[in-house]
């Protein structure tokens, strides 16, 4: 197994594709570099292993060939970090950002998402109307910050972090089969809107705040 570990850019192009042997095996930490994926058809597979990268700038993709779960780790040496990368594939992929800086995502496919720490923010680039992520945890104190753009979520689960929807944001909750929860001392801005869609259930805890719009489609609100 090798461990990329130098300084410089790492810049995957054209059709080159990165296939992890082992963990931890990708750049990350002070003084050290971001991972570019600078075609669409670059590809970082991270073949069921977990590794930590300051920065996965696309618009190539992160995948996973394995049947076992990867975890892609952001933040965690406190940095502000930056996620553009298109998730493709089926098979499971958790990105975990931890630390107390921002990691902001420009693109408009995320994989799972875990926020431990610090701030997520989704803005997107020109021409993204929307962005779809598979099951979204926040952890207390944290921060989601989403601006001017939907984001669509298979499931939503809130430990207590503080949530701002701007420029008419929208959060759009689509699970089906399972509950998801909006725990006591959540907060949500008043500029936005939280859909429930889908026909599972969501729970709003009763110390939630909710300033802007609540809408439910389908399934089921409880108390």
């Amino acid at each position: 197994a090798v461990t990329w570990n130098h300084t410089g850019k790492t810049r995957l192009t054209g059709d080159f594709y990165m296939c992890l042997n082992a963990n931890e095996a990708t750049p990350c930490g002070a003084g050290k570099s971001s991972l570019y994926l600078q075609s669409a058809d670059a590809r970082l597979d991270l073949n069921g292993k977990s590794t930590s990268v300051n920065d996965l700038i696309g618009p190539g993709k992160l995948t996973n060939s394995s049947s076992s779960t990867a975890t892609l780790k952001m933040g965690a040496w406190s940095n502000d970090c930056y996620y553009s990368a298109k998730f493709a594939g089926s098979n499971p992929i958790n990105l975990v950002k931890s630390g107390t800086g921002t990691l902001t995502v420009t693109n408009g496919v995320l994989p799972n998402v875990s926020v431990t720490g610090g701030t997520l923010v989704v803005k997107p680039k020109s021409g993204t109307a929307s962005f779809t992520a598979g099951a979204l945890s926040l952890a207390s104190g944290t921060t989601l910050i989403v601006d001017g753009t939907k984001l669509l979520v298979s499931g939503f689960t809130d430990g207590g972090a503080t949530i701002t929807l701007l420029n008419g944001a929208t959060i759009v909750n689509t699970v089906t089969a399972t509950s998801d929860t909006i725990t006591d001392g959540s907060a949500m801005g008043d500029d936005g809107l939280l859909v429930k869609a889908g026909s599972g259930a969501l729970m709003l805890c009763r110390d939630s705040m909710f300033g802007g719009d609540l809408r439910v489609e389908a399934g089921t609100l409880r108390f």
